[in-house]
C-alpha cells in the first residue's frame, strides 16, 4: 500500500480537526491539481484544503495555492550551520559548524551566558505559554502569525520547530512526546527550516500498537518526499521510501529488520540526501541507496527524484482509524484497539518519543544566488551569519513545474503573515540588524 497518501490522509485529518473557523472556511475548500485555492482563501495547505494566515506558512503547497506567492518563503538552513536538539539540552538551537569568527548559536530564545531568555524571561516563569516554546517548540498558528514585525523577526531567527496536537515535553528524559490519546488523530513536530540536500538524524522511539503510525518523513512544499514509516503492530521493523512532487509509486517500499523493539529502544534513523542519491541508515548501518539515475522516467522526461527543499516533519497519526480507507487500514496493520491497547489501558495514549534531532544541509549550487543578492542589499563582504536571513519561495516563470530551477531565493527580509485572515508580507531588514 502507498504510504505517503495515507500519511498526508492521517495529517488531513488531523490538521481539519485543530483548524480554527477564523482562518479557513466554514465549508473546507478542497485543492489539487485540478482545483486551485480562490482568492480569498489562497493558501493550500500540505493536506489538501485551502485557507489563510498560519495555512499560508509552513509547508504551504504554491502549486494549488492560489498564486505561488500566496504562501511565506520558508526559512532556509545552509550549509556552515545545522539544527539541533538533544533531550540532554535547555532548548533547539541553531549552530555553527563553520569558523568561530563566523558563529552564530541561538538557543530557541535562550541565552546560555545568563540563564535567561533574550526578553529577560525566565525558564519556566508563567510569562512562557509552555514548555515546549522554552524549548524552541512554537504551536503552528502561532509561528510567524503576528502584527509585530519585531516579534516576527525573532521567531524567524530564534524558532527551530513548530508542534501540533497532543505534542508534550517530558520531564524525567527531556524527550518531546508525541502523543494520541484515546480517538484522536495525534501530533506533530515539523523543522521551521527547510534546506536543500543534506543529512537528517533522529534518536526516538516510536508508538506501539496495531493500526497505530509513526513517520519520519522529509517533505517539500511540492509533494517531494524522502521517508521512514513505523507500524506500531510491527515493532521490529521499518519501512523506507521516496517520492517526486507528490506521485504515487507502491512499487518503491522497502522494508528492513530492527533490533531490538523500536518502541522500548532508542534508535537512530538517519538520511543522507545529495544530488545524485539518497541514503536510509539505522543505527549507522547504510541500509538502502537510491541514484537519482535510476529514476529517470521517459514518458515524463524528467527525473522523478527529490530535488527540493525539504522540512523535518515527525508524527503519530491513526492509520487504522475506524474512519480510514480501508486500504490504509490493511497497510497500518488492521483497526486500532482504542479501548484495550496496553498503553491506552495504562497511561490513556499511545506515544513516540523524540531524543534527538540534527539537521545538516550540504553546500548546494544556489550559493553563489544567495551571496549575490545579500551583496546587493548589505553592500559588504558576505560571511557565513549573513545566511542565516535566508528564505526560499517559488517562481513559477523561472520554470512551470515546480523543481530545483523555480526556486526563488530571498535573504535580508522577514517573512511573515500579520492575522489569520491575511496571506504573506516580507519585511526589509535594516542593515545594522542583518
Amino acid at each position: 500500500m502507498r504510504v505517503s497518501y495515507t500519511l498526508l490522509l492521517g495529517f488531513f485529518l488531523f490538521y481539519t480537526s485543530c483548524l480554527g473557523e477564523l482562518y479557513k472556511p466554514r465549508v473546507p475548500i478542497p485543492c489539487s491539481k485540478d482545483s486551485r485555492c480562490p482568492k480569498e482563501w489562497p493558501c493550500c495547505s500540505p493536506y489538501g484544503e485551502c485557507g489563510a494566515g498560519p495555512v499560508c506558512v509552513g509547508g504551504c503547497n504554491p502549486r494549488w495555492s492560489f498564486d505561488e506567492r500566496a504562501c511565506l518563503p520558508a526559512s532556509v538552513i545552509m550549509h556552515p550551520f545545522a539544527v539541533e536538539f538533544d533531550s540532554l539540552d535547555i532548548a533547539s538551537k541553531l549552530v555553527a559548524i563553520g569558523e568561530p569568527e563566523d558563529a552564530i548559536v541561538a538557543l530557541g530564545n535562550y541565552n546560555g551566558a545568563n540563564g535567561l531568555f533574550r526578553d529577560g524571561t525566565q525558564p519556566g516563569s508563567p510569562e512562557l505559554t509552555s514548555t515546549l516554546e522554552s524549548r524552541g517548540f512554537i504551536h503552528f498558528t502561532k509561528y510567524l502569525v503576528t502584527e509585530d514585525v519585531d516579534l516576527a523577526t525573532s521567531m524567524f531567527k530564534n524558532t527551530e520547530f513548530t508542534y501540533s496536537g497532543y505534542t508534550e515535553d517530558e520531564p524525567s528524559t527531556g524527550d518531546i512526546l508525541l502523543k494520541m490519546p484515546k480517538r484522536t488523530t495525534g501530533a506533530l513536530i515539523a523543522s521551521t527550516r527547510e534546506f536543500l540536500y543534506g543529512r537528517a538524524s533522529v534518536t526516538m522511539k516510536t508508538a506501539r500498537s496495531q493500526g497505530v503510525i509513526t513517520a519520519l518523513v522529509l517533505i517539500s512544499q511540492v509533494g517531494d518526499e524522502i521517508d521512514f514509516e513505523f507500524l506500531g503492530g510491527s515493532l521490529n521493523s521499518v519501512q523506507t521510501n521516496f517520492f517526486y512532487q507528490s506521485g504515487l509509486d507502491y512499487t518503491k517500499m522497502k522494508s528492513f529488520q530492527v533490533d531490538p523493539d523500536i518502541s522500548q529502544s532508542y534508535h537512530k534513523y538517519e538520511i543522507d540526501w545529495t544530488e545524485d542519491r539518497i541514503q536510509w541508515f539505522i543505527d549507522g548501518q547504510l541500509k538502502r541507496t537510491v541514484y537519482k539515475t535510476d529514476t529517470w522516467d521517459s514518458e515524463a522526461n524528467t527525473y522523478k527524484y527529490p530535488q527540493t527543499p525539504v522540512r523535518l516533519e515527525i508524527a503519530v497519526w491513526p492509520g487504522g482509524d475506524e474512519k480510514s480507507p480501508p486500504g490504509t487500514v490493511e497497510w497500518a496493520g488492521g483497526y486500532i484497539d482504542w479501548d484495550n491497547a496496553p498503553d491506552i489501558v495504562t497511561r490513556g495514549y499511545f506515544a513516540a518519543q523524540i531524543h534527538k534531532i540534527r539537521l545538516q544541509p550540504f553546500k548546494n549550487r544556489h550559493i553563489r544566488e544567495i551571496v549575490s543578492c545579500l551583496s546587493s542589499k548589505l553592500k559588504k563582504i558576505i560571511t557565513n551569519k549573513y545566511l542565516t536571513t535566508v528564505s526560499v519561495g517559488y517562481d513559477r516563470e523561472r520554470d512551470n513545474t515546480f523543481a530545483e530551477n523555480s526556486l526563488e531565493w530571498y535573504c535580508n527580509a522577514i517573512p511573515y503573515t500579520n492575522g489569520w485572515l491575511r496571506s504573506r508580507n516580507m519585511h526589509e531588514l535594516p542593515t545594522e540588524n542583518s
